[in-house]
């Protein structure tokens, strides 16, 4: 049987759903084959894995958006309690929404068919139907996470870890090595109103062989841990992922199991009545190719945030290196080393001697250190988004991807930021966007912090404050409580996306000293730019930081190793840091300062745009604040806490996301409403004219939630088309 499509894309993993979604909204038509019955990959029902990037490493107001953020917070609206099964319908439906889009699920690809160096064809069978396929394309995109499709056609990779003197790399061995990182398998548990027994099949490890795996340090077994909380059930990274596959689920089955068994019979814990809801069929899969890209992103460029001209998305996540040996390794589970957020360029995802040919996922152009953070579903999800654009456009223009990664680089670009993607260091420049040519006013904005005391915290074992600092201000007055007069020493620093963990430029060391009933006053470092700063105050036990109930973006602390974060108590001059301008400063998001307009307290806040003579209006594009200091998962485990530096997840609407969006044309002395969006959970708003109507002004009503006085409207940007 055969298909026929513009954009071709093998893998219905994480990355491969926003490459098919990316490519059918630019107008391909567009063939997504998958080889399992569900799609999502790791964070799919199958093996329950939660979404992670760039946020769950300590990088502030850094949670990716784009398709992905769409389809969390969708999950959000309709999932609120992170039921792994809804995730998967949530990604089904989204992709059965699109009329460009032909899906094939059991689909697996035998065989790749080339004229020359491009790629015409890929055969493939289907599970169940017993049919043979054959989908052609004009481009096609591997997001197999394995590389299967470029292999095949030739495209040479890398399998392990480099030499360091390959790439420079201080992360890497001295002599190359085949060993990756290896597997996992998960088990949930649930607990009953009866004692439930458990017989060990045969081949589960003995307790005896558990309790000398446990001992070997950084292992953690009790009766309520699930899911995630047992990645180190992880094997298989000296053996070949691919090749091995059988012989590495077999060996990790044997281990959960037989941790299961050692939970409910050794007597070491409550276990009577739990029992094992579920458990992996097959295992999780971390590391196996990576594709020879045009470019190899490196250890060096993610840790100095190098900036490429081809930038095109992003990540976060640590530099994270798992043992090759897993379970059987005396070495610590894991490595962290923090990094700020970092952009990655289009050349990671194409080899140009396949001109028709992308990859993208865990595949892409990496060094295995750089692997150890570009890994991460969420980062995986943007560089599908990038991917799918690309070929949509590479297939428009007929242009090999070079091309537009090249001397037209700036199309993709603007593309991927009218859809919501975050491109470092590019802004709007849309000629068609007439938000450009506008005046912008408001019915207010924040002038002054809310100051609604909550409560305190601890700085026994130091801190972060995150402050965003108008241009020009000297001073600010800290809450803080305590019984004694103190010297206390701060580490300020600065970086475009702050972070907890990875603070960036050193800006200084400043001094304040705290005096009961006093306010606490600090220099600020001067700058002539509105910017973050991170302040690292050092432990201090007997004195507390004084909180708020809620501050805007740029105000946050808590403990650097810790997601939990709170407000604090701050009194600093805003200037004009949340004035309407900021909305048309041609970012959609955060970056190197807050970069919004924030309301004040009122109940139906209003942006206005006016031109000097009329335009025609067809569409609105509104991008609103979910709050992207905070993780938006797939799905949740039954534990959320420090254990993994993890804050609550989310439940309910976003407060800061407006719920309802007017948009009104003038009209005869007043205005008229044209078009309207209610109980939104969207950050990407779109309002559609059912008419095109031309213009003078345009406004834009806001909703706040609850219609509560403390709530504010808040928006990064608007476009007009």
């Amino acid at each position: 049987m055969e298909y026929r499509g513009d954009v071709v894309i093998i893998g219905a993993g994480i990355s491969g759903v926003c490459a098919a979604l990316a490519a059918a909204r630019h107008g391909a038509k567009v063939i997504l084959a998958g080889d399992r019955p569900v799609v999502g990959g790791n964070s799919s029902s199958e093996i329950r894995m939660w979404t992670r990037g760039a946020t769950g490493a300590g990088n502030l107001y850094s949670e990716e958006m784009g398709i992905l953020g769409e389809l969390k917070l969708r999950n959000l609206q309709t999932n609120p309690d992170g039921n792994v099964f809804f995730w998967d319908e949530v990604l089904l439906d989204a992709l059965y929404a699109e009329s460009n889009l032909t899906l094939l699920l059991n689909t697996h690809i035998t065989d790749v068919r080339m004229e020359g160096e491009r790629v015409t064809a890929v055969n493939g069978y289907q599970l169940g139907s017993e049919r043979e396929l054959c989908l052609y394309g004009s481009f096609f995109v591997d997001c197999t996470g394995d590389g299967t499709v470029a292999v095949k056609a030739g495209v040479p990779y890398h399998r392990g870890q480099e030499a360091a003197a390959e790439y420079g790399e201080e992360s890497a061995p001295q002599e190359a090595s085949a060993a990756t990182m290896g597997s996992s398998i998960y088990y949930s548990v649930k607990r009953l109103d009866h004692d439930v027994p458990f017989i060990a099949p045969a081949y589960a490890y003995s307790m005896e062989e558990i309790q000398r795996i446990i001992d070997r340090g950084g292992r953690v077994v009790d009766e309520t841990q699930s899911l995630s909380d047992y990645w180190w059930f992880e094997y298989g990274g000296l053996l070949d992922t691919i090749a091995d596959a059988q012989e590495i689920n077999h060996e990790l089955k044997r281990l959960a199991l037989g941790v299961w068994n050692y939970v409910k019979n050794s007597g070491k814990f409550n276990a009577g009545r739990l029992t094992l809801e579920w458990i992996g069929s097959f295992a999780g899969k971390r590391e196996s190719r990576r594709m020879l890209a045009d470019y190899m992103l490196t250890q060096h460029d993610v840790q100095s945030t190098r900036s490429f001209p081809d930038n095109a998305f992003y990540g976060g996540w640590y530099l994270d290196f798992h043992p090759s040996a897993g379970i059987y390794s005396d070495e610590r589970n894991c490595v962290q080393y923090p990094v700020q957020t970092y952009p990655i360029p289009l050349r990671t995802l194409f080899n140009h001697r396949r001109p028709n040919l992308l990859f993208a996922g865990r595949i892409l152009g990496a060094t295995h250190a750089a692997f150890a953070s570009t890994r991460i579903m969420d980062t995986c999800a943007q560089s599908g988004q990038a991917a799918g654009t690309l070929a949509a456009m590479c297939a428009a223009h007929g242009l090999p991807p070079e091309q537009l990664a090249g001397p037209r680089v700036h199309e993709v670009q603007q593309a991927l930021l009218r859809d919501d993607m975050l491109v470092i260091g590019a802004v709007n420049e849309d000629r068609a966007d007439l938000a450009r040519q506008a005046q912008i006013t408001a019915s207010s904005y924040l002038q002054a912090l809310p100051n609604m005391p909550e409560g305190r915290f601890s700085l026994e074992h130091g801190a972060f404050v995150q402050l965003a600092v108008p241009a020009g201000a000297e001073r600010c007055t800290l809450g803080l409580s305590g019984d004694m007069p103190r010297t206390v020493e701060v580490n300020a620093y600065f970086a475009p996306l702050p972070s907890r963990l990875a603070p960036g430029e050193w800006l200084g060391r400043l001094e304040f000293r705290y005096q009961p009933g006093r306010p606490t006053e600090l220099a600020l470092p001067s700058c002539g730019h509105n910017r973050f700063v991170t302040l690292l105050l050092p432990p201090t036990p007997g004195l507390w930081l004084d909180t708020v109930a809620r501050a805007p973006l740029g105000f946050k602390a808590g403990a650097q190793w810790s997601m939990n974060h709170v407000y604090p108590a701050v009194s600093l001059p805003l200037e004009s840091l949340y004035a309407p301008r900021q909305v048309l400063n041609g970012l959609n998001r955060a970056y190197g300062e807050p970069g919004l307009w924030i309301s004040g307290p009122e109940k139906a806040p209003w942006l206005c745009l006016h031109w000097e003579r009329p335009v025609t209006i067809s569409q609105v594009i509104v991008y609103l604040n979910p709050d992207l200091s905070q993780e938006l998962p797939s799905s949740f485990t039954g534990r959320w806490n420090d254990s993994h530096m993890l804050a609550r997840p989310k439940s309910g609407r976003p407060w800061e996301l407006a719920p309802s969006i007017e948009l009104s044309v003038p009209d005869s002395g007043g205005w008229q409403t044209v078009a309207s969006i209610h109980d939104n959970w969207q950050r990407r708003v779109v309002l559609s004219l059912t008419k095109p109507c031309s213009a003078g002004a345009l406004r834009l009503t806001f909703e706040t939630a609850d219609r509560a006085p403390e709530h504010y409207a808040q928006v990064f940007e608007v476009r007009v088309y």
